[in-house]
Protein backbone atom coordinates (compact mmCIF):
# COMPACT_ATOMS: atom_id res chain seq x y z
CA UNK A 1 0.00 0.00 0.00
CA UNK A 2 1.49 3.46 -1.41
CA UNK A 3 2.00 6.17 1.70
CA UNK A 4 -0.75 8.95 0.87
CA UNK A 5 -3.66 5.47 0.42
CA UNK A 6 -2.96 4.82 3.86
CA UNK A 7 -3.00 8.03 5.35
CA UNK A 8 -5.98 8.50 2.97
CA UNK A 9 -7.61 5.51 4.26
CA UNK A 10 -7.47 6.28 8.15
CA UNK A 11 -6.98 10.05 8.52
CA UNK A 12 -10.84 9.71 9.77
CA UNK A 13 -10.36 7.20 12.43
CA UNK A 14 -6.76 8.72 13.83
CA UNK A 15 -8.88 11.81 14.00
CA UNK A 16 -11.35 10.61 15.82
CA UNK A 17 -9.42 8.94 17.83
CA UNK A 18 -7.32 12.36 18.99
CA UNK A 19 -10.78 13.69 19.61
CA UNK A 20 -11.42 11.50 22.33
CA UNK A 21 -8.23 11.70 24.08
CA UNK A 22 -8.46 15.60 23.98
CA UNK A 23 -12.17 15.36 25.39
CA UNK A 24 -10.37 12.49 28.17
CA UNK A 25 -8.20 15.23 29.09
CA UNK A 26 -6.11 12.46 30.89
CA UNK A 27 -9.13 10.68 32.89
CA UNK A 28 -10.89 7.69 31.60
CA UNK A 29 -13.77 8.66 33.72
CA UNK A 30 -14.64 12.11 31.81
CA UNK A 31 -15.86 10.00 28.58
CA UNK A 32 -19.43 8.26 28.42
CA UNK A 33 -19.83 4.73 28.08
CA UNK A 34 -20.47 5.02 24.30
CA UNK A 35 -17.32 6.93 24.16
CA UNK A 36 -14.91 4.41 26.17
CA UNK A 37 -16.14 1.40 23.95
CA UNK A 38 -15.16 3.90 20.60
CA UNK A 39 -12.09 4.57 22.49
CA UNK A 40 -11.02 1.24 22.76
CA UNK A 41 -11.83 0.26 19.11
CA UNK A 42 -10.34 3.07 17.96
CA UNK A 43 -7.21 2.48 19.88
CA UNK A 44 -6.76 -0.94 18.76
CA UNK A 45 -7.00 -0.24 15.75
CA UNK A 46 -4.51 2.87 15.57
CA UNK A 47 -2.03 0.26 17.01
CA UNK A 48 -2.57 -2.05 14.41
CA UNK A 49 -1.59 0.98 12.17
CA UNK A 50 1.49 2.13 14.11
CA UNK A 51 3.00 -1.24 13.48
CA UNK A 52 2.08 -1.63 9.80
CA UNK A 53 3.75 2.15 9.53
CA UNK A 54 6.92 1.11 11.38
CA UNK A 55 7.48 -1.72 9.01
CA UNK A 56 6.65 -0.32 5.91
CA UNK A 57 7.19 3.44 6.38
CA UNK A 58 9.55 3.87 9.10
CA UNK A 59 10.69 7.14 8.17
CA UNK A 60 8.36 8.96 6.89
CA UNK A 61 6.67 12.01 9.13
CA UNK A 62 2.97 9.96 9.82
CA UNK A 63 4.93 7.56 11.60
CA UNK A 64 6.14 9.51 14.02
CA UNK A 65 2.94 11.29 14.28
CA UNK A 66 1.18 8.09 15.05
CA UNK A 67 3.70 6.98 17.58
CA UNK A 68 2.21 10.11 19.48
CA UNK A 69 -1.04 9.53 19.40
CA UNK A 70 -0.90 5.54 20.15
CA UNK A 71 1.56 6.78 23.47
CA UNK A 72 -1.53 9.58 24.60
CA UNK A 73 -4.10 7.36 24.03
CA UNK A 74 -2.27 4.53 25.71
CA UNK A 75 -1.98 6.61 28.60
CA UNK A 76 -5.98 7.45 28.34
CA UNK A 77 -6.92 3.49 27.80
CA UNK A 78 -4.12 2.39 30.99
CA UNK A 79 -4.31 4.87 33.04
CA UNK A 80 -5.84 3.19 36.07
CA UNK A 81 -3.73 -0.16 35.50
CA UNK A 82 -0.86 1.83 36.25
CA UNK A 83 -2.06 3.56 39.41
CA UNK A 84 -3.19 0.09 40.36
CA UNK A 85 1.07 -0.84 39.94
CA UNK A 86 0.88 1.14 43.28
CA UNK A 87 3.76 0.66 46.41
CA UNK A 88 0.80 -0.86 48.62
CA UNK A 89 0.21 -3.23 45.86
CA UNK A 90 4.00 -3.95 45.42
CA UNK A 91 3.99 -4.77 48.79
CA UNK A 92 0.74 -6.57 49.25
CA UNK A 93 0.75 -8.26 46.56
CA UNK A 94 2.76 -8.54 43.34
CA UNK A 95 6.47 -8.82 44.81
CA UNK A 96 5.32 -11.94 46.77
CA UNK A 97 4.03 -13.44 42.92
CA UNK A 98 7.06 -12.56 41.24
CA UNK A 99 8.68 -14.88 43.47
CA UNK A 100 6.02 -17.93 43.76
CA UNK A 101 5.80 -17.33 39.56
CA UNK A 102 9.50 -18.77 40.00
CA UNK A 103 8.32 -22.30 40.04
CA UNK A 104 11.55 -24.75 39.74
CA UNK A 105 13.91 -21.93 39.01
CA UNK A 106 13.23 -21.24 42.64
CA UNK A 107 14.11 -24.86 43.39
CA UNK A 108 17.13 -24.69 41.59
CA UNK A 109 18.37 -21.84 42.96
CA UNK A 110 18.37 -23.26 46.70
CA UNK A 111 19.03 -26.62 46.07
CA UNK A 112 22.14 -25.82 43.94
CA UNK A 113 23.02 -23.24 47.41
CA UNK A 114 22.21 -26.41 49.51
CA UNK A 115 24.02 -28.88 47.00
CA UNK A 116 27.37 -26.80 47.80
CA UNK A 117 26.87 -25.97 51.15
CA UNK A 118 27.23 -29.75 51.97
CA UNK A 119 29.95 -29.86 49.34
CA UNK A 120 31.75 -27.84 51.46
CA UNK A 121 30.84 -28.56 54.87
CA UNK A 122 32.07 -32.33 53.71
CA UNK A 123 35.21 -30.80 52.53
CA UNK A 124 35.73 -29.40 56.62
CA UNK A 125 35.66 -33.04 57.65
CA UNK A 126 38.12 -34.81 55.13
CA UNK A 127 40.38 -31.85 54.77
CA UNK A 128 39.98 -28.91 57.46
CA UNK A 129 43.01 -27.26 56.86
CA UNK A 130 42.68 -26.77 52.99
CA UNK A 131 39.08 -26.14 53.41
CA UNK A 132 39.83 -23.02 56.07
CA UNK A 133 41.99 -22.23 53.48
CA UNK A 134 39.82 -21.60 50.75
CA UNK A 135 37.87 -18.68 52.95
CA UNK A 136 38.89 -15.15 53.39
CA UNK A 137 37.57 -14.87 56.85
CA UNK A 138 39.24 -14.54 60.08
CA UNK A 139 38.21 -17.81 61.07
CA UNK A 140 40.55 -20.56 62.57
CA UNK A 141 40.29 -24.41 62.16
CA UNK A 142 42.38 -24.45 65.55
CA UNK A 143 40.49 -24.20 68.74
CA UNK A 144 42.61 -20.95 70.86
CA UNK A 145 43.94 -19.68 67.60
CA UNK A 146 41.93 -16.88 67.80
CA UNK A 147 39.53 -16.22 64.78
CA UNK A 148 35.85 -14.90 64.55
CA UNK A 149 34.41 -17.05 67.20
CA UNK A 150 36.58 -15.47 70.38
CA UNK A 151 35.76 -11.88 69.20
CA UNK A 152 34.19 -10.66 71.68
CA UNK A 153 30.48 -9.05 70.75
CA UNK A 154 31.82 -5.29 70.29
CA UNK A 155 34.58 -6.68 67.50
CA UNK A 156 32.05 -8.33 66.17
CA UNK A 157 30.30 -5.27 64.50
CA UNK A 158 32.43 -4.30 61.60
CA UNK A 159 32.26 -8.49 60.90
CA UNK A 160 28.93 -8.62 60.70
CA UNK A 161 28.58 -5.17 58.06
CA UNK A 162 31.22 -6.58 55.88
CA UNK A 163 29.30 -10.44 55.78
CA UNK A 164 25.70 -8.38 55.49
CA UNK A 165 27.45 -5.92 52.55
CA UNK A 166 28.61 -9.83 50.77
CA UNK A 167 25.06 -10.57 50.37
CA UNK A 168 23.52 -7.70 49.20
CA UNK A 169 27.03 -8.13 46.60
CA UNK A 170 25.93 -11.92 46.08
CA UNK A 171 22.08 -11.60 45.68
CA UNK A 172 22.20 -8.57 43.15
CA UNK A 173 25.40 -10.62 41.25
CA UNK A 174 22.80 -13.84 41.26
CA UNK A 175 20.62 -11.66 39.89
CA UNK A 176 22.69 -10.18 36.69
CA UNK A 177 24.08 -13.40 36.25
CA UNK A 178 21.24 -14.12 34.21
CA UNK A 179 22.45 -12.05 31.63
CA UNK A 180 25.31 -14.16 31.33
CA UNK A 181 23.01 -17.09 30.55
CA UNK A 182 22.72 -17.94 34.20
CA UNK A 183 26.25 -19.60 34.12
CA UNK A 184 27.23 -16.48 36.76
CA UNK A 185 24.42 -16.82 38.66
CA UNK A 186 25.30 -20.39 39.43
CA UNK A 187 28.66 -19.69 39.80
CA UNK A 188 27.58 -17.28 43.05
CA UNK A 189 25.35 -19.53 44.37
CA UNK A 190 27.90 -22.28 43.97
CA UNK A 191 30.88 -20.57 45.28
CA UNK A 192 28.68 -19.05 48.21
CA UNK A 193 27.17 -22.24 49.35
CA UNK A 194 30.82 -23.86 49.64
CA UNK A 195 31.75 -21.09 51.82
CA UNK A 196 28.82 -21.23 54.01
CA UNK A 197 29.11 -24.88 54.79
CA UNK A 198 33.16 -24.71 55.57
CA UNK A 199 31.95 -21.79 58.28
CA UNK A 200 29.55 -24.05 59.73
CA UNK A 201 32.00 -27.21 58.83
CA UNK A 202 34.39 -25.45 60.52
CA UNK A 203 33.16 -23.68 64.05
CA UNK A 204 30.77 -27.34 64.41
CA UNK A 205 34.05 -28.95 64.14
CA UNK A 206 36.00 -26.96 66.91
CA UNK A 207 33.16 -26.93 69.56
CA UNK A 208 31.34 -23.42 68.30
CA UNK A 209 28.28 -24.42 66.64
CA UNK A 210 26.06 -22.83 69.44
CA UNK A 211 28.46 -19.51 68.95
CA UNK A 212 27.78 -19.70 64.90
CA UNK A 213 24.30 -20.24 65.54
CA UNK A 214 23.84 -17.14 67.95
CA UNK A 215 25.79 -15.01 65.43
CA UNK A 216 24.25 -16.08 62.42
CA UNK A 217 20.47 -17.52 63.05
CA UNK A 218 18.53 -14.03 63.38
CA UNK A 219 19.09 -12.91 60.56
CA UNK A 220 21.18 -15.24 58.14
CA UNK A 221 17.93 -17.40 57.08
CA UNK A 222 15.97 -14.32 55.79
CA UNK A 223 19.36 -13.21 53.84
CA UNK A 224 20.11 -16.83 52.46
CA UNK A 225 16.18 -16.82 51.15
CA UNK A 226 16.87 -13.32 49.69
CA UNK A 227 19.41 -14.60 47.80
CA UNK A 228 17.53 -17.69 46.64
CA UNK A 229 14.90 -15.11 45.20
CA UNK A 230 17.77 -13.56 43.64
CA UNK A 231 19.02 -16.11 41.91
CA UNK A 232 15.90 -17.15 40.56
CA UNK A 233 15.35 -14.03 39.07
CA UNK A 234 18.74 -14.66 37.37
CA UNK A 235 17.80 -18.26 35.94
CA UNK A 236 14.60 -16.55 34.29
CA UNK A 237 16.04 -13.91 33.35
CA UNK A 238 18.52 -16.43 31.00
CA UNK A 239 15.50 -18.13 30.47
CA UNK A 240 14.04 -15.51 28.62
CA UNK A 241 17.07 -14.89 26.56
CA UNK A 242 17.83 -18.97 25.48
CA UNK A 243 13.92 -19.56 24.94
CA UNK A 244 12.11 -15.80 24.09
CA UNK A 245 9.20 -17.54 22.96
CA UNK A 246 6.98 -15.71 19.66
CA UNK A 247 9.55 -12.54 19.32
CA UNK A 248 12.53 -11.20 19.41
CA UNK A 249 15.32 -11.67 22.52
CA UNK A 250 14.63 -7.93 22.94
CA UNK A 251 11.55 -7.70 23.14
CA UNK A 252 11.66 -10.91 25.30
CA UNK A 253 14.30 -9.11 27.66
CA UNK A 254 11.81 -6.12 27.96
CA UNK A 255 9.17 -8.25 29.57
CA UNK A 256 11.22 -9.20 32.09
CA UNK A 257 12.71 -5.79 32.84
CA UNK A 258 9.54 -5.68 35.35
CA UNK A 259 10.06 -8.70 37.02
CA UNK A 260 13.63 -7.80 37.43
CA UNK A 261 12.71 -4.18 39.40
CA UNK A 262 10.20 -6.00 40.94
CA UNK A 263 12.84 -8.10 42.53
CA UNK A 264 15.73 -5.37 42.93
CA UNK A 265 13.27 -3.76 45.01
CA UNK A 266 11.65 -6.41 47.29
CA UNK A 267 15.00 -8.29 48.01
CA UNK A 268 16.20 -4.54 48.89
CA UNK A 269 13.39 -4.23 51.38
CA UNK A 270 13.92 -7.61 53.22
CA UNK A 271 17.30 -7.50 53.26
CA UNK A 272 17.38 -3.66 55.13
CA UNK A 273 14.86 -5.73 57.86
CA UNK A 274 17.58 -8.20 57.86
CA UNK A 275 19.95 -5.58 58.77
CA UNK A 276 18.06 -4.39 61.28
CA UNK A 277 18.08 -7.92 62.84
CA UNK A 278 21.30 -7.89 62.36
CA UNK A 279 22.21 -4.50 64.26
CA UNK A 280 19.67 -4.94 66.93
CA UNK A 281 18.95 -8.24 67.81
CA UNK A 282 22.59 -10.57 66.98
CA UNK A 283 24.55 -8.45 69.62
CA UNK A 284 22.05 -9.34 71.97
CA UNK A 285 24.34 -12.58 72.88
CA UNK A 286 20.61 -14.50 72.62
CA UNK A 287 21.17 -18.35 73.50
CA UNK A 288 21.66 -20.43 70.40
CA UNK A 289 17.80 -21.82 70.61
CA UNK A 290 16.71 -18.45 70.77
CA UNK A 291 18.75 -16.93 68.10
CA UNK A 292 17.51 -20.11 66.01
CA UNK A 293 14.10 -19.39 66.71
CA UNK A 294 14.10 -15.52 65.84
CA UNK A 295 15.56 -16.85 62.26
CA UNK A 296 13.27 -19.40 61.54
CA UNK A 297 10.55 -17.58 62.45
CA UNK A 298 11.47 -14.43 60.32
CA UNK A 299 12.06 -17.15 57.34
CA UNK A 300 8.87 -18.62 58.23
CA UNK A 301 6.93 -15.46 57.97
CA UNK A 302 8.44 -14.51 54.54
CA UNK A 303 7.90 -18.08 52.58
CA UNK A 304 4.16 -17.86 54.08
CA UNK A 305 3.44 -14.81 52.24
CA UNK A 306 5.02 -16.10 49.30
CA UNK A 307 2.83 -18.89 49.19
CA UNK A 308 -0.26 -17.64 50.58
CA UNK A 309 -0.17 -13.78 49.07
CA UNK A 310 1.36 -15.04 45.97
CA UNK A 311 -1.73 -17.59 45.17
CA UNK A 312 -3.82 -14.38 44.83
CA UNK A 313 -4.58 -13.80 40.90
CA UNK A 314 -1.53 -12.43 38.80
CA UNK A 315 -1.66 -8.67 37.26
CA UNK A 316 1.41 -9.90 35.09
CA UNK A 317 -0.34 -13.14 33.57
CA UNK A 318 -3.69 -11.35 33.19
CA UNK A 319 -5.31 -10.58 30.10
CA UNK A 320 -5.44 -6.97 30.32
CA UNK A 321 -1.67 -7.11 31.42
CA UNK A 322 -1.19 -8.95 28.14
CA UNK A 323 -2.82 -6.53 26.36
CA UNK A 324 -0.79 -3.68 28.01
CA UNK A 325 2.54 -5.89 27.47
CA UNK A 326 2.03 -5.72 23.80
CA UNK A 327 1.11 -2.26 23.22
CA UNK A 328 2.90 -0.45 25.37
CA UNK A 329 5.28 2.37 23.42
CA UNK A 330 7.81 4.88 24.53
CA UNK A 331 6.84 8.07 26.09
CA UNK A 332 7.76 10.21 23.77
CA UNK A 333 5.40 13.15 24.75
CA UNK A 334 2.13 15.20 23.92
CA UNK A 335 2.09 17.21 20.72
CA UNK A 336 -1.23 18.13 18.47
CA UNK A 337 -2.36 15.56 15.91
CA UNK A 338 -2.39 16.68 12.27
CA UNK A 339 -2.95 14.53 9.43
CA UNK A 340 -0.70 15.63 6.37
CA UNK A 341 -2.98 17.16 3.69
Amino acid sequence: MRLDHFVEERSMRWAELQSLTASARGKIARLSPPQLLRLGHLYRSATADLAFARNSFPDAPITRQLELLVTEAHGIVYGNATREGSLRDFVARRFWQSVLEGGWMLLLAAGLLVLFAAIGFLWTRMDPAQAVSFLQLPISSHPGKGGMVGLPVPARAPLATEIFTNNIYVAFTALAGGMTLGILTSVVLAYNGVMLGIVAGTLIREGYGGELVRLTAPHGFLELSCIVVAASTGFRLARSIVMPGAGSRLRSLQRSGRLVVDTIMGVAAILVISGLVEGFVTPENLPPEVALAVGLALAATFWTLVIVRGKSPSSIDSPNAEKQDRFTLPLLGKEAYRVPG
